[in-house]
């Protein structure tokens, strides 16, 4: 990660669970990521509450 932060959705997707399980928010997290990306060069790491992180793992 570049700055740390998230250089492609994949690496977002690790760090924060985001459009992991159901798929319902990916076309918004992949949406709102490209925009801040776009905007910033890097999306700011985000890290999951310890319920979705033990989920995720």
């Amino acid at each position: 990660m570049a700055h740390q932060g998230c250089e492609s959705f994949a690496d977002l997707q690790m760090d924060s669970g985001v459009a992991t399980c159901c798929g319902q928010c990916e076309s918004c997290a992949r949406e709102v990521f490209d925009q801040a990306k776009a905007a910033h060069g890097v999306v700011a790491a985000i890290h999951p509450p310890e319920s979705v992180a033990k989920i995720v793992k």
